[in-house]
């Protein structure tokens, strides 16, 4: 079996372990931990790359017991890797997996050693950081037409601490408009573009709920922002508006100052609601996690279509 493993810029082979059984796959294998990643060579694989990695920062959870360790990945993958013996390679292999999947500050990221030197590799060939996010290369790569515009009024994310600092919104709307916006939208998610398809007009769009309450309170910045991003579409007779809430629970978000677009007045005519009868956060989870047992279980098992029926919110 060829074990050599093609390193990334800042990637350093700390430990490995051979003759390894792996659960899913089911497959014997050698297990390579890195600053980076868990790489798995599996025996009867023909050739000099990994049969597949595991990125340290895509790990959620470890069970670690006597010869056994259980990975639990972020996307639900379930790993387990049971080693033949106890070693003091496999102690060291264990303690390094441990510190390096869970680091106790964030500058032990694989990310800022690989960038480091990949920047200082890119400047030295002349090529720059051609490898880091750039929002200008973005608006470029999405094709956005002169109807847009990026403002800074987040700058050092002073206005909203979840959105960029640089904010693409329809050119007309001025940077004291946004602000009046962000007190008019629920914890200042104003409705800012998140995607533009490169071959027309048509965009995503993202915001918060607006703070309309009992009252019915307007912005009349906050419809001018979504009348002119709709205008930016000529093809389009409404702007569509997916609230990811039932009706019911939009509706009695009013009475804690929240609420949804009123189509039906002449603030937002231009604009249909379509409510998409999502449930909270916990129920998503809830539903997730099913899904994930139904996954994980045989379907000749009695409860997996009750589990599978779950996941989709089904009693």
């Amino acid at each position: 079996m060829d074990t050599t493993l093609p390193l990334l810029s800042g990637e350093t082979a700390m430990s490995s372990e051979s003759q390894v059984t792996l659960s899913h796959p089911a497959v014997e294998a050698m297990v390579t931990l890195t600053n980076y990643r868990l790489a798995f060579a599996c025996n009867g694989v023909s050739s000099s790359l990994p049969a597949f990695d595991v990125p340290l920062g895509a790990i959620l959870s470890l069970d670690i017991k006597p010869l056994l360790i259980t990975v639990v990945t972020k996307d639900s993958r379930k790993i387990t890797l049971r080693f033949p013996q106890a070693s003091a390679t496999l102690d060291q292999f264990v303690r390094n997996l441990k510190l390096l999947a869970f680091p106790a500050q964030i500058q032990r990221l694989f990310a800022f050693q690989h960038r480091a030197l990949d920047s200082a590799a890119a400047a030295a060939a002349g090529g720059g950081d051609r490898f880091v996010f750039s929002m200008a290369r973005e608006l470029e790569r999405m094709n956005f037409g002169s109807e847009w515009t990026t403002s800074s009024v987040n700058s050092l994310f002073k206005l909203n601490p979840t959105y960029p600092e640089l904010l693409v919104v329809p050119r007309s709307i001025s940077d004291s408009a946004l602000k009046k916006i962000a007190k008019f939208r629920g914890r200042a998610r104003i409705p800012v573009v998140t995607w533009k398809r490169p071959t027309d007009t048509q965009v995503l769009m993202r915001s918060s709920q607006p703070c309309v309450g009992l009252v019915s309170t307007r912005c009349h910045e906050d419809e001018v922002l979504l009348r002119e991003a709709k205008a930016t579409n000529p093809g389009q007779q409404k702007m569509l508006i997916f609230d990811a809430r039932s009706y019911a629970a939009s509706f009695s978000n009013k009475a804690s100052g929240g609420g949804f677009e009123n189509t039906a007045d002449v603030s937002y005519q231009d604009c249909d609601v379509v409510f998409l009868n999502i449930g909270n956060i916990h129920t998503v989870r809830e539903s997730f996690d099913a899904l994930v047992k139904a996954c994980h279980t045989s379907a000749d098992d009695e409860k997996w279509f009750a589990s599978f029926l779950f996941s989709f919110g089904s009693q």
